[in-house]
């Protein structure tokens, strides 16, 4: 996830010095590591609970498993649905930076 993170700050990086005649190339950047911001902190944010979650398996050593399997369940549905929001934070924020590499990159029409 921390790769996807660099993938995406570098690509935010390439589309930030490409040369560009837009106005909104400035915003649409800006916008782009706002995202890119926001899609760490839910990185962060699945981790923190991948770890309650091994907490709560780590609780099979000493608690009986009747007690433990409902939180495990829970915390799993915790895990799946960070991963989810992240799937999808991470999706939007590779169509916006397409999007904004493709406005960015000089076409050839302009050869002459």
């Amino acid at each position: 996830m921390r790769r996807l993170f660099l993938l995406c700050s570098t690509l935010c990086f390439v589309s930030f010095t490409s040369a560009c005649n837009e106005s909104d190339t400035p915003k649409r950047i800006a916008d782009a590591h706002t995202h890119a911001e926001e899609l760490q902190t839910q990185v962060d944010e699945l981790n923190s609970r991948i770890d309650e979650l091994r907490s709560e398996v780590d609780r099979f050593d000493s608690d009986n498993w009747k007690d433990v399997v409902p939180d495990v369940r829970s915390k799993l549905l915790q895990v799946e649905s960070d991963g989810a929001v992240l799937t999808n934070s991470a999706e939007a924020l590779t169509a916006d930076l397409e999007r904004l590499e493709a406005d960015t990159t000089p076409s050839d029409d302009n050869d002459y």
